[in-house]
C-alpha cells in the first residue's frame, strides 16, 4: 500500500514538472531590458495557458520568444488600455503593452484560444508610488494636477507614461523649491538625454509630442529628463489664442480665439484687454495653441511700454505687447507676425476684397452686396449654394474650416474660413 502511494505521489510530482514545463514564450520589456531571461519565462500550463506568478511589472512589454518570430505578441494599438483582471487582446507583431503604472502581479496569463486569438490578463494590483514632483506648464496651467505626478520608479528615476506635450514647461514640486528644475539653454531633442539645471529657465517643444514615456533623472543633484516618443502630425490652424490680461494669464482659456480668416495665414477676432494693476496698460501675447504652444512676442524678448496697436511679433519671443483697455478686433498674419488692434465698435470681424467687404458674427457670414455663395468642406464635400444672397449661417455646419465661393458681379473668390 506504501509502494503504491510513493509511486502516485511520484506520478504526480512528474505532472506538475510536465505542466509547468518552460515555454520559450517569454515577456520581455523594460523590465528586462527587453531580454528573453529565464526568471521572465512562461510556465506552459497546457491548453494553450502559460503563466508567470508574483511579479512586479512596470514600464513597457511585449510577449515573444526568444527570436522574436513564432511568438511576437503585442496590443492591438498604442490606445489600447491594460487594466487589471480584464483580459487584454493581442496581435501578432503588435505595439507594445504600457503597464501605465507599476503592477504588483499574483498572476500574468498569456493564452492562445482555439479561434486562434490571444489575449493576455493581470491578476494584481496597481501601485504607483507617488513622488511629490510634477511636470508643470502651460498645458497644466502651472499647477500641480495629478495626472502630471511623476511615479517614481526608484534609484532617482521618476517616469510618466502616455501624454501629450507641448508649449513651455518645467519639473517641480508644490513648492517650486524642494525641486525647480528647467533648460541651462537651448530645449530637448526627442530620444536624448537633456541636461537640467535647478532654477532653470521654461523648457520649451518646438513641436507637440505624443510621449510614450517622460523620465525625469536626480541622481546627487544631478538632473535629467528624457522624452521619448513621435512628434504629432502637424494638422491645419484654424485658430491662435490671444494670452494675458485679456483672461488673467490663463494659458488654457480660448476666450482670446482669433479664428482663420480663410486667408492664407491671417486670423482675427475680438478680445476685450484690461488694465494690468494701476499702469492703465494690459499686457498680452498670441499663442498658436492652448498650453503655451507657439508663442508670438514682441521681438527681442522685451516688453513695450506704450500704448501699441501695430507691428510685428517673433515667433518664440516671451516679449509683451502693451494695449490701453478696451475691446479690439486684433488680426494676426502668422506668416509674416503682423499684427493690428482696430477698436471693436461692434459690427464683429471686418475684411476687405477688392470688390467687396465681409463681416463675421457669431459664425454667420455677411456680405455688403448680393452675391451668389457656395459653401464646401474642406474635402470638397458641397453643403450649400444660394444665389443673391448677402448672408450664410455657418455655424450650422459646426466648429470647422470651410471652403467658402464669393461669385459677384466683378469676379469669384474661393477662400477659407474658420469658426
Amino acid at each position: 500500500m506504501k509502494r503504491k502511494q510513493l509511486l502516485l505521489s511520484i506520478f504526480a510530482l512528474f505532472i506538475t514538472l510536465s505542466v509547468q514545463a518552460g515555454s520559450g514564450i517569454f515577456l520581455r520589456g523594460d523590465i528586462n531590458s527587453w531580454g528573453a531571461t529565464s526568471e521572465w519565462e512562461f510556465a506552459d500550463e497546457g491548453n494553450g495557458v502559460y503563466t508567470l506568478y508574483d511579479k512586479e511589472l512596470s514600464g513597457r512589454f511585449k510577449i515573444a520568444d526568444e527570436n522574436w518570430s513564432t511568438y511576437n505578441f503585442g496590443a492591438v494599438s498604442s490606445d489600447a488600455t491594460l487594466v487589471i483582471g480584464v483580459p487584454l487582446p493581442l496581435v501578432y507583431d503588435g505595439t507594445d503593452i504600457n503597464c501605465g503604472a507599476p503592477l504588483t502581479c499574483q498572476k500574468i496569463t498569456f493564452t492562445v484560444h482555439n479561434d486562434a486569438t490571444y489575449t493576455l490578463l493581470i491578476e494584481g494590483t496597481s501601485g504607483a508610488p507617488t513622488s511629490g514632483i510634477f511636470l508643470r506648464g502651460g498645458l497644466t496651467n502651472w499647477d500641480t494636477l495629478a495626472d502630471w505626478e511623476f511615479i517614481d520608479e526608484g534609484n532617482g528615476v521618476y517616469a510618466l507614461y502616455d501624454k501629450e506635450l507641448y508649449g513651455q514647461f518645467k519639473i517641480a514640486s508644490a513648492d517650486w523649491s524642494t525641486v525647480n528644475y528647467g533648460s541651462p539653454a537651448g530645449t530637448f531633442t526627442l530620444g536624448e538625454p537633456f541636461a537640467l539645471s535647478y532654477a532653470g529657465n521654461d523648457i520649451s517643444c518646438t513641436d507637440t509630442y505624443i510621449c510614450s514615456k517622460i523620465t525625469f533623472t536626480l541622481i546627487d543633484g544631478n538632473a535629467t529628463l528624457l522624452v521619448e516618443g513621435n512628434v504629432k502630425p502637424a494638422g491645419e490652424l484654424t485658430e491662435v489664442y490671444v494670452i494675458g490680461d485679456n483672461n488673467n494669464w490663463n494659458f488654457n482659456d480660448a476666450s482670446g480665439k482669433l479664428s482663420a480668416t480663410g486667408d492664407d495665414g491671417i486670423y482675427e477676432g475680438s478680445v476685450t484687454i484690461y488694465n494690468a494693476g494701476t499702469e492703465g496698460i494690459g499686457y498680452w501675447r498670441i499663442y498658436e495653441g492652448l498650453g503655451q504652444v507657439g508663442c508670438w512676442g514682441n521681438p527681442g524678448g522685451n516688453n513695450t511700454t506704450t500704448h501699441t496697436t501695430s507691428g510685428t511679433l517673433e515667433r518664440e519671443s516671451q516679449g509683451c505687447i502693451t494695449t490701453n483697455a478696451n475691446t479690439y478686433i486684433i488680426t494676426f498674419n502668422r506668416n509674416t507676425g503682423q499684427f493690428s488692434a482696430v477698436v471693436d465698435d461692434g459690427t464683429g470681424i471686418i475684411s476687405q476684397k477688392d470688390d467687396f467687404e465681409y463681416t463675421l458674427i457669431d459664425g454667420k457670414l455677411n456680405i455688403n452686396s448680393p452675391a451668389d455663395i457656395s459653401v464646401y468642406k474642406v474635402d470638397g464635400t458641397w453643403l450649400l449654394s444660394d444665389k443673391n444672397i448677402n448672408n450664410v449661417d455657418l455655424s450650422v455646419f459646426g466648429k470647422g474650416v470651410y471652403i467658402i465661393k464669393v461669385s459677384t458681379t466683378a469676379k469669384t473668390h474661393i477662400f477659407k474660413m474658420g469658426i
